[in-house]
């Protein structure tokens, strides 16, 4: 099976940190590099996670750099983000992935999104939609040089980069779970800080991201992630999820 790369990038909060390098350490399948780029330098945690592992420090990096540089260093390899807080969703995660990257396209598997108690599962009409998209399980097939993230565009680069390599590669959609994303991140949580990025993003998600603003501070955060995910995403416990994902 062909080897993955898996970029993570840490903001130097060692407790998220650990979570995520933790629950790669546990994969059965050990044929793949880690690359981790932090803000921090992480010397004091180096020799407990260094096996299969690449540590880079750079302070002044944004998440956008960052992840620029680790594609730099990932050259001609399939790559998954894992960042910093997030986990894979079984210990058997990277083996699935590696069973299907003979294929030259984009692929992308579910990543589940969690949130206290609550697990959000995107429902299949959604998942198999021509314009859904996850960063947190898009696998990147190998190519010999990548644009990479647009920095600028705080907002939409994700989904840009990821739209380039499909138009490319095209893309194959596996309804297996990978990954688990913790919300409450700049992407998924309404706040001052990210109403500044979207103000030059256009009317439409300026008025989104003010009524999902005020509709967190309305029914808190446990009840504002249930009516935002309630048509697209089905909710389950723990119990539930493990079920689905054995």
């Amino acid at each position: 099976m062909s080897k993955l790369y898996i970029i993570t990038i840490s903001d130097g909060n060692l407790s998220s940190l650990k979570k995520t390098l933790s629950s790669i350490n546990k994969q059965n399948y050990k044929n793949f590099k880690n690359i981790i780029i932090s803000k921090v330098n992480l010397s004091k945690i180096k020799k407990k996670y260094k096996k299969n592992r690449i540590f880079i420090f750079k302070k002044n990096y944004s998440i956008y750099e960052a992840m620029n540089y680790g594609l730099k260093k990932s050259t001609n390899k399939n790559i998954i983000f894992l960042n910093s807080g997030d986990t894979f969703s079984s210990n058997s995660s990277v083996k699935l992935i590696c069973d299907n990257l003979k294929q030259k396209s984009c692929i992308m598997f579910v990543s589940v999104l969690k949130n206290d108690q609550d697990y959000f599962i995107p429902k299949k009409r959604l998942f198999f939609s021509e314009n859904f998209l996850s960063h947190s399980s898009f696998v990147r097939p190998k190519v010999k040089f990548d644009h990479g993230f647009e920095i600028k565009k705080s907002v939409t680069a994700d989904g840009e980069w990821m739209k380039k390599h499909v138009l490319k590669f095209g893309i194959k959609k596996k309804f297996k779970f990978v990954t688990i994303f913790y919300l409450g991140g700049i992407s998924n949580y309404p706040s001052l800080k990210s109403l500044k990025m979207k103000l030059n993003s256009g009317p439409y998600l300026i008025i989104k991201e003010i009524t999902k603003y005020f509709l967190l501070k309305l029914v808190g955060r446990n009840n504002f992630y249930k009516i935002i995910y309630f048509f697209k995403y089905d909710r389950v416990n723990y119990d539930q999820l493990k079920k689905k994902i054995n």
